[in-house]
């Protein structure tokens, strides 16, 4: 049976440096845990564990009946898998969100176990510099039912990107993508048109080019709800009414969701510049909600 040895890091997306202010955390995994046969991840194992190690911690498994691209697939899903793990426990993301990054050039090498001891503290000088040490732990449960899914990609893909237009390029598209088509939910709005505006704008339709055509008829899906009030909502059909960051609580309602697609309007524009006080405060504790009921969302899509 193939034994897979690989480190990997948990690095924070981002830090804080300007002029006379830095911080930056440090993300350390505290506890090891071990599967015996069992399985992860639709794989089966002899035996898996994860454990802290220099900088982040070492996955060793001993694999049943898998070869290299299995094993390769294999790190590629719980890399994602246990970074919307952490990601979920995020409270605030000012000061960087977690991810994992596998050593690839470690895979099958034996390495020697490192535990590491790190501390807190704040030191002040002349300037003032923050090192915050986040602690991260995963239990036998919490390890066996690891999930993936694509909301989970694009949610872990938020949590590694560095810059702020990125984070909310990633999360963006789980409203958009995953919430405004899901069938299930988008039934209960308003048609913009009658049967009759329907019939009409048919025939016309019907004599047409096709491109014309098709984007007339597009327009036949339009609802008397505009994008702001329908996201608002399907949030709400999803028990997202309200949301929680440090120091903040906000009502979800057509306001707040009007800010977070205006600023989704700006992103493409040239010099385009993402608010990070409504990235953090607004959109990340959305989309972290939204991630814990990725397989209920997945399944409401038409």
């Amino acid at each position: 049976m193939p034994t897979l040895r690989c480190l990997f890091r948990l690095l924070p997306s981002h830090g804080r440096n300007s002029r006379g202010f830095g911080a930056k955390r440090q993300d350390v995994l505290v506890e090891e845990v071990t599967l015996g046969h069992d399985s992860c991840l639709s794989l089966s194992f002899s035996s898996l564990s994860i454990s802290p190690a220099q900088d982040g911690g070492r996955i060793e498994a001993v694999m049943l009946d898998a070869d290299e691209s299995v094993a390769e697939t294999f790190l590629d899903q719980i890399e994602v898998a246990l970074m919307a793990h952490f990601g979920l426990r995020e409270l605030n993301g000012y000061y960087g969100t977690v991810y994992v990054e596998c050593d690839r050039a470690t895979l099958e090498w034996v390495i020697d176990r490192s535990d590491a001891a790190f501390s807190d503290g704040i030191q002040v000088t002349d300037r003032l510099f923050i090192k915050s040490t986040c602690e991260h732990k995963i239990t036998t449960t919490e390890l066996r039912e690891l999930r993936y899914d694509p909301i989970l990609q694009l949610y872990a893909d938020g949590l590694r990107a560095g810059s702020a237009e990125s984070k909310f390029f990633h999360w963006f598209i789980i409203l958009e993508e995953f919430l405004e088509k899901a069938k299930a939910l988008n039934d209960g709005f308003t048609p913009l048109f009658d049967d009759a505006d329907k019939k009409s704008i048919g025939e016309l339709a019907s004599l047409l080019g096709e491109r014309k055509k098709g984007n007339l008829l597009g327009v036949l899906r339009a609802t008397n709800q505009n994008r702001a009030e329908k996201l608002a909502a399907i949030l709400n059909q999803l028990g997202i009414s309200d949301i929680s960051t440090p120091g903040l609580d906000l009502i979800v309602n057509t306001a707040l969701c009007e800010t977070l697609i205006a600023q989704r309007n700006q992103l493409f524009h040239r010099g385009a510049h993402i608010e990070e006080g409504p990235l953090y405060t607004t959109l990340f504790p959305i989309v972290t909600r939204l991630a814990r009921c990725s397989e209920k969302i997945l399944s409401l899509r038409g």
